[in-house]
């Protein structure tokens, strides 16, 4: 379970688009308070998903051979594909970048709770699913596991509260080196999506086959 959720949390804190998002935000006028807001509903989203299984599991595995575990398996193995397939269609449609979206045109105006909402919209919710499927299949009794569902939130929020932080107490450089990150981040985010999703889907595919196989 560590080490998947590991992979999975750093695909989450890296996945271009929500960076975009989020370096768009902070720049803009009254950017802090709306980076806090966007953080605040990126981690609440996280937090909710994890306690929500946790509460429906009550902390116990489900029994190997039974259907929800073999479901969870599928589950998981379906994702697998899925990004396998969204990492590819984005590689062949890289000359055709989609239309940005218009809430980036009117970023100045947009307020606390409407960020909010965009730390959870654009959550990576594909790499969410996959920490659901892993989760619901972990024993989560001894401290050490809820110390790994900490640290998954924490560390798939990582990028956001390092620019966060480097704002608020670099704010005189961090908007022009922040914007340079930006536009080399959205040069480069259809190969980082592509990788991303390579990786991620092979591994969820080959974690859950394996254990298919295994049962």
């Amino acid at each position: 379970m560590i080490f998947s959720l590991f992979l999975l949390s750093i695909a989450i804190a890296f996945e271009p688009f929500p960076i975009i998002g989020f370096i768009l935000l902070i720049v803009a006028k009254d950017g802090q308070k709306k980076a806090l807001a966007f953080l605040c509903g990126w981690m609440a989203s996280l937090i909710v998903v994890v306690v929500g299984v946790v509460l429906v599991t009550g902390g116990q595995p489900v029994e190997k051979s039974s259907s929800p575990s073999l479901a969870a398996l599928i589950f998981k193995l379906l994702i697998g594909i899925f990004l396998i397939f969204w990492g590819i269609r984005a590689y062949v449609n890289r000359k055709k970048p989609p239309k940005p979206p218009s809430w980036m045109a009117k970023i100045d105006g947009v307020q606390g709770w409407a960020a909010a909402a965009l730390g959870v919209i654009l959550q990576p919710w594909a790499f969410v699913a996959a920490g659901v499927a892993i989760v619901f299949g972990a024993e989560l009794k001894s401290l050490g596991e809820i110390v790994v569902l900490v640290l998954f939130v924490l560390l798939s929020s990582s990028s956001f509260l390092a620019m966060l932080i480097y704002v608020t107490f670099w704010s005189e450089s961090a908007g022009p080196k922040l914007e340079r990150l930006r536009l080399w981040i959205d040069s480069h985010r259809v190969q980082a999506q592509f990788v991303l999703c390579i990786l991620i889907g092979l591994w969820l595919i080959g974690n859950s086959t394996y254990s298919l196989t295994t049962i």
